[in-house]
């Protein structure tokens, strides 16, 4: 009998769903980033791939106001029912504010998965480890990774200044990574940050977990990535 790819028929479809891929296309410190060519295919593309995996690929839409992502993201399989307004594409913009439009754009009552395409190493045991955790009765969850530095040598202190450290704890600090979000659309539209108590997390680890912004992490990325489908 064949096994379902990852596990979770029996968490999301029984309930509506849909997988919100976020690419706008004004990206300032790595310009055209999530259509640049990431080991032959656009950035985006990887993603998109990863989400049609998931049960029910009518669900996977893509979110930007750019017609060249656009374009790109149909030829991948994905639908692009309508370009995100401008007023949405903004450095600032959130992933809960690109969740929150997209639910109320189309009336959608259910579970949100939103994956960004700048995370292109996680896989889909990461996503059903968020999806677990919803089925669990929370309403937002987030993936984190470890923050790679001891507490006590991280400072607020600025250039020139005497260094000051934020604490001597030694603790162990996660970050959020990027990678995966998941909401429910009555949470979504009466909250306003994923950075909050009522958001549960799930840790990934750091080979899993670039967020490219930058040119040094678009290369680890790809590095990695072929390391990890060398050896497969």
């Amino acid at each position: 009998m064949k096994k379902n790819l990852i596990g979770i028929d029996n968490i999301i479809m029984k309930e509506s769903y849909l997988i919100v891929i976020p690419a706008r296309g004004g990206s300032k410190r790595l310009r055209k980033k999530n259509i640049r060519l990431f080991n032959g295919k656009p950035l985006i593309a990887w993603t998109i791939e990863l989400a049609l995996k998931l049960p029910g690929e009518n669900n996977v839409l893509v979110s930007t106001e750019d017609e060249a992502i656009a374009k790109i993201a149909k030829q991948y399989g994905a639908n692009v029912p309508f370009l995100r307004p401008n007023n949405l594409a903004k450095d600032s913009v959130s992933a809960l504010e690109v969740m929150k439009h997209i639910t109320l754009k189309l009336s959608f009552k259910g579970i949100i998965i939103l994956l960004q395409p700048t995370s292109p190493l996680r896989n889909k045991e990461d996503i059903k480890t968020g999806l677990q955790l919803i089925k669990k009765k929370n309403n937002a969850v987030m993936s984190i990774k470890k923050y790679i530095h001891s507490s006590n040598i991280t400072t607020y202190s600025k250039s020139g200044e005497k260094f000051l450290p934020i604490t001597k704890d030694n603790r162990k600090l996660f970050v959020p990574n990027g990678a995966v979000y998941i909401a429910n659309s009555k949470w979504l539209k009466e909250n306003t940050s994923f950075y909050s108590e009522d958001v549960s997390v799930f840790e990934m680890p750091q080979n899993r977990s670039i967020d490219i912004d930058f040119e040094y992490q678009f290369l680890t990325a790809e590095n990695i990535f072929k390391e990890i489908n060398n050896k497969k």
